[in-house]
């Protein structure tokens, strides 16, 4: 597993800095596979697909491109060379236009022998200067172009939260979610996060089996949680339906959570591909059985 790459973004809502980390690599080394599809993978991360700011709570999609430095080696992270306001300038001429500009024009005074197009120079700091008075958003160049205590620069700049299911919600109902493509990504992250609490649970060594129609205590832990649950996954799977309608793993599956087991039934057995087949007759084993959760695949499906 290699190490998390920290990024410094800024927040498109408020403006302001903070810290986020994704991972670039992994492993299903020692995985325990499920049938919805996500594994209980020790040496795999699963970094989230939207969060919120840490300052003003605004929503966004954590794979964003308001990324102004990227950090490749977390152990170098605090290094001179790592934290030279330079290397930050650099990303942002090529995304900011007026900065491009104004870049071009300071340098083209500072050395006429040399032309912007021949490649990104190091920037004198007199000139660092006065890009950053002509831009004040670029106050970051300041903060972190101060090279006599990288460390703790870089630690003011706070951590980008991971939204759990309350904040998953309150992601699906704000502006960032504007399509049905986008809806059904989110409620899918909702849906595989509530049966994270299946595979805890039977990673403790618990025999699960949920056949009622009321709420279980552990997919859900009130009447409340088991009725937002269920919304999700009865809309996840409408838009199913419409959007990938030849998933019919995934179909079925939604089905049956939702205790549709002869729906689900039927969905499995239209299908005769011998692809998959071992996943979807522990499927069909799970609907015999009448019983609601996800179930963990003895061993891979080729």
């Amino acid at each position: 597993m290699q190490p998390p790459i920290i990024e410094i973004k800024v927040c498109k809502h408020c403006g302001k800095y903070f810290r986020d980390s994704f991972r670039c690599g992994g492993n299903t080394f020692g995985a325990i596979f499920f049938t919805d599809g996500k594994p209980d993978a020790p040496m795999l991360s699963f970094d989230p697909l939207f969060t919120r700011c840490p300052h003003c709570r605004g929503f966004f999609w954590a794979r964003v491109p308001e990324c102004i430095l990227m950090l490749d080696d977390p152990y170098e992270s605090y290094s001179l060379s790592y934290t030279s306001a330079r290397k930050i300038l650099k990303y942002l001429v090529r995304v900011v236009p007026s900065i491009l500009k104004d870049v071009e024009e300071i340098k083209t005074n500072f050395c006429k022998t040399r032309r912007f197009a021949d490649g990104f120079l190091p920037l004198p700091d007199t000139i660092l200067e006065q890009i950053c008075q002509r831009h004040p958003e670029l106050k970051i160049l300041r903060e972190i172009g101060s090279l006599d205590n990288a460390e703790s620069t870089i630690e003011r700049f706070p951590w980008c939260p991971t939204l759990r299911i309350p904040g998953m919600f309150g992601f699906l109902n704000s502006k960032e979610v504007t399509n049905e493509k986008q809806e059904y990504t989110v409620r899918f992250e909702i849906w595989q996060t509530y049966n994270d609490r299946v595979r805890s649970a039977l990673a403790n060594g618990k025999t699960l089996r949920w056949c009622s129609s009321e709420f279980d205590g552990i997919v859900t832990k009130s009447a409340e949680d088991y009725e937002r649950w269920k919304g999700n996954l009865e809309r996840l799977l409408e838009l199913a339906e419409k959007i990938h309608p030849k998933e019919y793993l995934h179909l079925a599956e939604m089905n049956r959570h939702l205790g549709n087991f002869e729906k689900a039934t039927a969905v499995l057995e239209k299908y005769k591909t011998r692809k998959y087949a071992y996943v979807k007759n522990l499927m069909l084993e799970g609907c015999k059985d009448r019983n609601r959760y996800i179930l963990p695949l003895k061993h891979s499906d080729d």
